[in-house]
């Protein structure tokens, strides 16, 4: 069915993107990363997470506080993948677990990490942040 080819676009703290659609197609080989990036100048961080996975779960308050906690100086997005969409994305960005948060800078992935356990806390994620885009 045509529903599980799509990516549910999901936006941290509430955030909608102008000019995005709210769903791409993976058969179409859309990819949103792309328009994220050319509408924050190049930089954002984007978590990648399965609405049935519980790591996911446990992850994405975290992700979205740590959003808020930058106010707008960096972009937070997350993308809910499907069991349609998600082999696209592990293939083009090279992450093989749920969640996975990665770290866009200048368009270009410097960084990513998956989150197999409870290890991640804000104050991790906000490590990264610090050290990648010096905020």
């Amino acid at each position: 069915m045509e529903l599980l080819m799509k990516i549910t676009i999901a936006l941290a703290a509430g955030i909608a993107l102008m000019g995005l659609p709210s769903c791409f197609q993976a058969a179409n080989n859309n990819d949103p990363i792309n328009t994220i990036l050319k509408n924050h100048n190049g930089n954002a961080v984007i978590m990648f997470h399965k609405s049935d996975c519980p790591y996911s779960g446990y992850l994405s308050p975290i992700f979205d506080q740590v959003g808020r906690n930058y106010g707008g100086k960096l972009y937070f997005h997350k993308i809910t993948l499907t069991s349609g969409s998600q082999n696209m994305f592990k293939q083009k960005y090279g992450f093989s677990t749920f969640p996975t948060v990665a770290y866009f800078k200048n368009n270009k992935l410097v960084k990513k990490h998956g989150s197999g356990n409870r290890t991640y806390t804000a104050g991790k994620i906000q490590g990264h942040v610090g050290n990648i885009y010096k905020l």
